[in-house]
């Protein structure tokens, strides 16, 4: 779960539409899937970061909260065939 505490900067369990840019800082890539967080990242355009949260956030989003639990984080992982 190391991408999801990555992801959730403010620490409330949940990942909000506002850290929807921190997902690919965090290993979150172009094809949705999880993985180990990167050591570093590149510099990319925050509009791009912020589509890329957005398509997650609408594929994540189980109970349509616009927001991402832990659970619904660990589904998505596991159904792309992650062990994240």
């Amino acid at each position: 779960m190391a991408q999801f505490k990555c992801a959730d900067r403010n620490g409330n369990d949940y990942i909000d539409k506002s850290e929807l840019i921190y997902l690919r800082q965090c290993g979150i890539t172009e094809g949705l899937a999880c993985g180990p967080v990167p050591d570093k990242s590149t510099e990319r355009p925050l509009k791009t970061d912020f589509d890329l949260g957005l398509r997650f956030l609408q594929i994540t989003d189980a109970d349509g909260d616009d927001r991402i639990s832990k659970l619904e984080f660990r589904a998505h992982c596991h159904k792309a065939g992650s062990s994240e």
